[in-house]
């Protein structure tokens, strides 16, 4: 600063450059920040506490660069910052009741439910959300090919389930591409019995309630029996005192992922006639 004398006192000029400088570096770092926060809306961010070691999960915006709707949600299982391994998949695909574009509403069912109350799963568990009045094949798999890219996964054990319009969903992507999957776990939905030729080597457990008044019953058995007529590998559980709501004690149990777990792709492809004969069979619960 140069002092100015005037008549009655000395006073001061300041140079503006440093007050210039400083605007401009402040600037530039909001829009470093804007950058970042564009990347984390447009990828998601992954948060791991490895103290905790616990299973987390992972919100991911809008995947505009799919050309879809769907937004999704992730969850890591514990350990998966810690180790190399590559882990499982798990597919879950909601009902009609949890369209929209507020991912929190994916939580009010099925197995994000069971997260958000704390339950571990072994599997890099995917829950998308659409704004749709069904599930499309095509960003389904476009999702799960990111999935592939951006995380650690044994591409060899991918299964899916879902509930409802989700059941639904998990049929018609089955049947779309019957290999990407291990096995899969429809919950009062509905097939094509004309897909079940092109799904005949893929494990398949279906659930559904006897006194469902929303979606019949018979939308899964027509689906079953033309599996069983082409010799799948299925399981038909019928649960008789269930309405439509059969997926609580199903997602509850353990024995479905243990079920799922015992197999992969390779496998299915291996030993498809024998697992058909083992495991071809009705149950009522």
């Amino acid at each position: 600063m140069q002092p100015t004398r005037g008549r009655n006192r000395m006073r001061f000029e300041s140079d503006p450059m440093p007050l210039l400088r400083f605007e401009r570096r402040r600037v530039l770092i909001s829009l470093l920040g804007l950058w970042v926060l564009c990347n984390v809306v447009a990828y998601g961010i992954i948060v791991y506490n490895e103290c905790l070691d616990t299973q987390i999960a992972v919100y991911v915006a809008n995947h505009s660069d799919r050309g879809d709707d769907y937004g999704d949600l992730i969850s890591l299982p514990a350990g998966y910052a810690t180790t190399g391994r590559k882990w499982p998949v798990l597919l879950f695909l909601h009902g009609a009741g949890q369209r929209g574009n507020d991912l929190q509403a994916v939580k009010e069912h099925g197995i994000p439910r069971l997260l958000k109350e704390g339950q571990e799963f072994p599997f890099i568990v995917v829950s998308p959300q659409t704004q749709r009045s069904g599930w499309k094949s095509e960003p389904l798999l476009r999702l799960l090919d990111q999935i592939e890219e951006r995380y650690n996964v044994d591409s060899s054990r991918i299964y899916a389930t879902g509930l409802s319009m989700g059941g639904y969903g998990v049929w018609r992507l089955a049947a779309a591409a019957p290999d990407r999957f291990a096995e899969i776990a429809p919950m009062c939905g509905g097939g094509a019995p004309s897909s079940a030729e092109s799904m005949k080597s893929l494990p398949v457990w279906v659930f559904h309630g006897a006194k469902d008044d929303v979606v019949p019953l018979s939308e899964s058995e027509e689906i079953v029996a033309a599996l069983n007529a082409v010799g799948a590998n299925i399981r038909f559980t019928i649960y008789p005192d269930a309405d439509h709501n059969c997926w609580d004690r199903t997602y509850a149990a353990p024995e479905l992922y243990s079920w799922m777990l015992q197999y992969s792709n390779a496998m299915v492809t291996n030993s498809a006639q024998h697992e058909r004969r083992l495991h071809t069979r009705r149950e009522t619960r």
